[in-house]
């Protein structure tokens, strides 16, 4: 935790503190895993202002030494920053040992999340950790950034693929979307189109009006079985072609896709006009 680098000319140590970010992170875990009411696994036994207590001893001392140092060789100006560090980083694990303390007690299970860093350890630790999430770099297109994503999984048997622009999709409609996947090999949720639909020409023409009855607009979740997805996205690579919708990879390959009857609140939001209607939506849910 405590690294040792040499000065040169007078031969003395100074310490740098690797330790205080170290302190810190644990504090913040400790605060994170005691508000979800969790073992602490090694650190279940200690008494937590022990904890607290070393966490201070061990964040503040490295920069105590510093000041020390730099005053005593006339570098005032570092000597200052260090004393002003040292008290700031006192100060914030003092604040965290105190929330420790304080949702130990009341059993506040939120109260660490109203801070910006405790979301953010939050986000880290149950989304990331707890579920595995793999990264990889997008494509190009939707085709090529699907297929990135696809080539850093492990095979299995449905693939789910759902758009990140589609926060206000329910659970029913995974659920009913999973359930088709599974029976029928490929599915998707859409919805009835509203508007009549014309077809154009590249001069604006219209030249054909389709049936409204026969039209659906297609919305995401998408659901297909992995192997037979892989060898849709083969064909279409082999062939130069480049969809814009996971469901015609399959329709090219002569594959049948069901569509589950959604809802139209699944809405995409793709310019600051959606915005608002997605606020709607929430408040008419009762959710924030």
């Amino acid at each position: 935790m405590l690294k040792k680098v040499p000065l040169i000319n007078d031969g003395c140590y100074i310490i740098i503190p690797m330790g205080s970010i170290i302190a810190m992170l644990m504090v913040i875990y400790l605060a994170v895993s005691i508000g979800e009411d969790k073992k602490l696994n090694y650190f279940d036994k200690i008494p937590l202002e022990i904890v607290g207590f070393v966490a201070i001893i061990i964040s503040v001392i490295p920069f105590i030494f510093l000041s020390d140092y730099f005053y005593s060789t006339g570098n005032d100006y570092v000597g200052g920053i260090s004393i002003i560090i040292t008290v700031a980083l006192f100060i914030y694990v003092i604040a965290c040992v105190c929330m420790i303390t304080f949702i130990r007690r009341l059993k506040a299970k939120s109260f660490w999340k109203t801070t910006i860093i405790g979301k953010i350890f939050y986000w880290f630790k149950d989304v990331l950790l707890k579920y595995n999430v793999t990264y990889c770099i997008g494509g190009n297109s939707r085709q090529e950034s699907v297929s990135n994503a696809v080539k850093v999984i492990d095979a299995c048997d449905l693939l789910i693929i759902h758009d990140g622009a589609r926060p206000l999709v329910t659970a029913n409609e995974i659920k009913a979307t999973l359930k088709a996947a599974m029976k029928y090999g490929a599915a998707a949720v859409g919805v009835p189109v509203k508007d009549t639909i014309k077809v154009i020409d590249k001069d604006n023409k219209i030249i054909d009006t389709p049936e409204r009855s026969s039209l659906i607009a297609i919305q995401t979740p998408q659901i297909f079985k992995f192997d037979k997805y892989v060898s849709a996205m083969n064909l279409a690579t082999e062939q130069g072609k480049d969809f814009t919708d996971d469901c015609k990879l399959l329709e090219n390959m002569n594959e049948s896709v069901y569509v589950v009857i959604g809802e139209y609140s699944n809405i995409k939001i793709t310019t600051p006009e959606d915005i608002p209607t997605a606020v709607s939506i929430l408040n008419s849910r009762g959710e924030k």
